[in-house]
C-alpha cells in the first residue's frame, strides 16, 4: 500500500490547489466562463481584455489555427451531406463553431510540479460549419463531430496503424477515412451497433473515401461482444472508437484492456486514452488529499463512476512511499498507471461488472448524483 510520510505533508497546500483547478477555479476558466467561451470577433478584444497573458499560463494553451487548414482536411473537403436522417440519427453539416470560439484543442495533461490540469483550447477567425452526427431530431445528443479536437486526436493514432485493422465503431466515418489513407494499412473492418449509423455511413461517406476497397462490408454488432466471440489475432491492429468521455470509457475500457496479453502481436488504440489517465489521476489526488487532511470536504465536486474504484485499488497494491512531489510523480505515471488499471481488469472481473452496471445506473439517472458520502473513502 502506498505509505504517506510527515514530510508529505507539506504537498498540503499544493494538492489543494490543484484540485480547486481541477474544479473550474483558475483565473483562466474563469475568463472563459465568464465570456460563455466566445470571445467575440476581434484580436484586439482579447489583448485588451487581458487573455494573452491568461492563454500563456502554465494551466490554460490556446492556440490561433488556420481555418484553412481545418477546411483542407480531406475528409471535410468531400463531406457533402448537408442533412440526412435515418430512424432518429442525424448526420450533417450542422456543428457551427464561432469565429474566436474557445474549443477544445489537445487532450488536457497534468503538470509535473504542481499537478495542475493543464486545459488546452484552439480558436480560429472566421466560424465553421462542420460535419456531426447526433441522435434525436429535437433533443440532438451529440455522438461525434469532425473538428479540430477529432482531427488531431484521430489523426495521430491513424499513422500507428498497419495491415489489417479492426475499427470498434464508426461514427462519421472520420476513422476509416484516415486509416484507409494509411499506405501501410491493408484492410479495414469496421463494428457498429446502429443500423442506421451504417445506412448513413454507407450513403454519404463510403464512396467519398479514398482506397474504400480496404474497407469491408460494416459488422452490425455490439463491439466488446464482438471482440470476445472473436480471434483477434486475424487483425494486426485493433482501434477502439465508441465513447465520448471518460464516463463511456471506463467500462469497455477495462474490458479492452482485460484482452490485450492475449494477443501480444496485435496492438490496441483507444482514443482519449491520455485524458482518461489524467482523470485518473485526479481521483488519486483526492485521496492523496483525504489522507493528508482526513477530510473529503476540499473536493465536493462529482466523480466519474469506477475512477474512485480504480483509484483505491492502485493506492491498495502500490508499494510507493511518499514523501516529495517527485514520489508522488511516480505514483502518477500513467504508464504505471496503466499497468494497474490493467491488472484490476484481469484480476477483478466481477468489480468491472460493477462498474459498468454502475455507469449504466448514473447516465440512466442523468447523471445528477453521486454518493459522496463513499467517493474517497479507502
Amino acid at each position: 500500500m502506498v505509505t504517506i510520510t510527515k514530510k508529505a505533508h507539506e504537498m498540503t497546500g499544493m494538492l489543494i490547489n490543484a484540485l480547486s483547478i481541477e474544479g473550474g477555479q483558475t483565473e483562466a476558466q474563469e475568463y472563459i466562463f465568464k465570456h460563455g467561451l466566445i470571445c467575440y470577433h476581434k484580436d484586439s478584444y482579447l489583448r485588451n481584455n487581458g487573455f494573452d497573458n491568461i492563454a500563456n499560463s502554465n494551466l490554460l494553451k490556446v492556440e490561433r489555427i488556420d481555418s484553412k487548414k481545418v477546411l483542407a482536411d480531406p475528409y471535410i473537403q468531400n463531406f457533402k451531406c448537408t442533412y440526412d436522417i435515418s430512424g432518429n440519427i442525424v448526420m450533417g453539416l450542422e456543428r457551427k463553431i464561432p469565429g474566436y470560439y474557445l474549443a477544445k484543442y489537445r487532450e488536457d495533461k497534468r503538470d509535473p510540479y504542481t499537478f495542475a490540469r493543464i486545459t488546452s483550447y484552439c480558436y480560429t477567425n472566421i466560424p465553421l460549419l462542420l460535419p456531426v452526427l447526433y441522435e434525436g431530431v429535437n433533443r440532438k445528443e451529440e455522438w461525434m463531430t469532425v473538428e479540430p479536437y477529432e482531427i488531431m486526436t484521430h489523426n495521430s493514432r491513424a499513422v500507428k496503424a498497419r495491415g489489417r485493422v479492426l475499427l470498434l465503431g464508426c461514427g462519421l466515418g472520420y476513422s476509416a477515412f484516415r486509416l484507409a489513407l494509411e499506405e501501410q494499412v491493408k484492410s479495414i473492418d469496421i463494428v457498429e451497433l446502429s443500423p442506421d449509423v451504417k445506412k448513413l455511413y454507407d450513403k454519404n461517406v463510403r464512396d467519398i473515401t479514398p482506397n474504400r476497397d480496404k474497407i469491408n462490408d460494416i459488422i452490425l454488432d455490439d463491439a466488446i461482444k464482438y471482440l470476445y466471440s472473436t480471434k483477434l489475432e486475424k487483425y494486426n491492429h485493433i482501434d477502439v472508437d465508441i465513447w465520448r468521455d471518460t464516463l463511456d470509457m471506463i467500462y469497455p475500457y477495462l474490458k479492452c484492456l482485460a484482452l490485450e496479453d492475449q494477443y501480444p502481436d496485435v496492438t490496441f488504440s483507444y482514443w482519449i486514452e491520455n485524458t482518461f489517465y489524467t482523470d485518473l489521476q485526479a481521483e488519486l489526488l483526492k485521496i492523496m488529499l483525504y489522507l493528508l487532511v482526513g477530510s473529503d470536504g476540499y473536493f465536493e465536486e462529482w466523480t466519474i463512476p469506477g475512477l474512485n474504484t480504480l483509484a483505491r485499488y492502485i493506492i491498495r497494491k502500490s508499494e510507493i512511499t511518499i514523501s516529495s512531489p517527485a514520489d508522488l510523480n511516480r505514483l502518477l505515471n500513467p504508464a504505471y498507471l496503466r499497468k494497474m488499471v490493467k491488472e484490476f481488469a484481469l484480476t477483478n472481473p466481477d468489480d468491472v461488472e460493477k462498474i459498468g452496471a454502475d455507469v449504466g445506473k448514473y447516465i440512466t439517472a442523468g447523471m445528477s448524483s453521486v454518493n459522496k458520502s463513499q467517493t474517497h473513502m479507502l
